[in-house]
């Protein structure tokens, strides 16, 4: 099958590739002599995917609403376990339609992968950022926030000094702090950290996972956050609706219809795979799950409010005073990419 991603081991590089997988078993469609592969799109599947969504007539598209990432991990775990179940599902007719096969499961993985890079930003950004709607917008930019986050104190490693703990405690705050509110200190606080040292954002662009491309988000994607927030209200102009996403997701449904159905009549009646094609389930908050579990033990006192940690200390909000304190672009990274 053209474009289909090949099987990568957990610890290689993913890099765009057209090969095609591995060839099935003859005697068994449902043998796949591979694992389940880790899917990268290259650039020209990705616009047949983009093409195919756009097509999707009105009755096809709902809104993924406040749970998408929850939506898209579940969707993962379903591909995951129908890819185990193959040799069996292969054999379960699904009404007047053909039982399910591995080709048919590796396009829903081509196309989850789609929805996922569309619903956290992490597709690449060929759009003007004034056309972005708001939550692609804030999908973006907050993938981006994460991205450097992550990258920043591998910097930093070996350094003990107070910019350096003071730059960590700032990435974990921003790792933590969801709130659409703070989006704009974090950017801020980002372009400062990159902007103190010299040498800082040459040596996060020769990392493996993309910050080359979050830095360039971060830079283009920034100002137009900030300009947003700034107009006043009625003064903005239009910003589209945010169909990509659902789209997206839209693209998955006949096939997640196709493996739950087969799915739920192959585990029927055995206790031990229980749930295994359960529907999406919005995540239970924190709070109500201890609620739950209360009720079952039979705690008539009410739940305990769970202890929580100390918050690191807000970093300074200071922006006149660099965060990674050393401006020497000749000094030697503690680590070396």
């Amino acid at each position: 099958m053209s474009n289909a991603a090949r099987p990568l081991s957990s610890s290689a590089h993913l890099s765009s590739t057209t090969d095609t997988a591995s060839p099935l078993d003859a005697a068994n469609d449902g043998r796949p002599a591979d694992p389940l592969p880790i899917f990268v799109l290259t650039p020209e599947l990705r616009a047949r995917i983009a093409r195919e969504a756009a097509k999707l007539p009105p009755g096809a598209v709902k809104p993924m609403g406040s749970y998408a990432s929850d939506q898209i991990r579940w969707a993962g775990g379903l591909l995951a376990t129908a890819w185990g179940d193959l040799p069996e599902l292969v054999g379960i007719p699904i009404g007047d339609d053909a039982p399910l096969s591995r080709d048919e499961l590796i396009v829903y993985g081509e196309r989850l992968e789609y929805a996922r890079e569309t619903v956290t930003g992490a597709a690449p950004l060929d759009d003007d950022p004034k056309a972005l709607s708001d939550d692609a917008l804030q999908r973006a930019l907050r993938g981006a926030h994460i991205a450097l986050s992550n990258a920043i104190p591998l910097y930093l490693c070996g350094r003990v000094d107070e910019g350096a703990e003071q730059t960590r405690a700032t990435c974990r705050t921003i790792r933590a702090d969801k709130a659409k509110k703070s989006m704009s200190e974090h950017g801020a606080r980002l372009n400062l950290l990159l902007d103190s040292t010299s040498a800082l954002a040459p040596w996060l662009g020769r990392l493996p996972k993309g910050e080359a491309a979050a830095i360039d988000a971060l830079r283009r994607l920034h100002p137009e956050w900030v300009r947003r927030e700034q107009i006043a209200s009625g003064n903005a102009p239009p910003v589209p609706s945010d169909e990509g996403a659902d789209r997206a997701w839209g693209s998955l449904t006949k096939t997640r219809e196709r493996i739950l159905t087969a799915g739920r009549y192959l585990v029927s009646g055995r206790p031990d795979r229980d749930g295994a094609y359960r529907a999406f389930a919005r995540p239970t908050p924190r709070k109500a799950r201890a609620s739950q579990d209360d009720a079952k033990r039979g705690d008539t006192k009410g739940a305990e409010a769970p202890a929580t940690r100390k918050a690191p200390d807000a970093p300074s909000n200071d922006a006149t005073k660099p965060v990674i304190p050393s401006n020497d672009a000749t000094k030697p990274a503690p680590v070396t990419g």
